[in-house]
């Protein structure tokens, strides 16, 4: 071990190493276990594979891999490819109090919702927050549109009456805050059978996933035994 600060060109050690602070500007390889109680800066391509601990700051500049178990309670930084390979990796403070932030994630704009494809690889979704929040809202609206309609429907006869072969009518019908308008007839085309249909009008709802119809219909065949 090494109980003092470290600095050097390049550092290979199957060993353990423990240090208050660590300089290397080559390669770094550790086949132990590495603990350093500052800051630890590393210049070249580093491979640690044993439990590494670094209470303060670490830099690394070039490749890193890390195989054992890692811990980093200061400041982070690697500036080339990184590669935890542990199968459990913990990021922020188990109270909930850190803030985590990955700027290859960043959209320029409002908040969205981050995704991940089926490599594993993280993204962020086509649409904001905002507008899948506004779409929720808008599903009470269409809900409202469906049994208005539906209402509106069934205010229109679907026989005739008093010896008559065609009649016609207006219905309305409102769910919630919906409205929706009808227009429709029915005929009687034989002494007991009758058909009817109907046209049915609702204003349409919008949101960012699409909009839904405004005009729904029926047609029916009624028989009389």
């Amino acid at each position: 071990g090494v109980a003092g600060p470290t600095t050097t060109n390049g550092l290979t050690n199957n060993g353990n190493i423990s240090t208050t602070t660590l300089n290397t500007t080559g390669n770094a390889l550790i086949g132990g276990n590495l603990g350093v109680n500052g800051s630890a800066t590393v210049n070249g391509p580093t491979t640690l594979n044993g439990t590494t601990q670094i209470n303060n700051s670490l830099g690394v500049t070039g490749p890193a891999t890390f195989s054992g178990n890692t811990s980093f309670s200061g400041n982070t930084s690697f500036s080339g490819n990184t590669s935890f390979t542990g199968p459990q990796i913990t990021i922020g403070a188990t109270n909930g109090s850190s803030v985590v932030t990955i700027p290859g994630l960043a959209t320029g704009g409002e908040d969205r919702f981050v995704t991940v494809n089926g490599n594993g690889t993280l993204s962020t979704s086509r649409y904001t927050v905002n507008q899948v929040t506004s779409a929720l809202r808008a599903v009470d609206n269409q809900v409202g549109s469906v049994g208005a309609m539906a209402a509106a429907l069934s205010a229109i006869p679907a026989i005739t009456a008093e010896g008559k072969t065609v009649a016609c009518g207006v219905g309305t019908g409102a769910f919630g805050s919906s409205w929706a308008g009808a227009v429709g007839c029915v005929g009687k085309v034989a002494s007991s059978i009758w058909v009817n249909g109907a046209l049915s009008f609702t204003p349409s709802v919008s949101t960012e996933f699409g909009t839904t119809p405004s005009v729904g219909g029926r047609l029916g065949v009624f028989f009389q035994f």
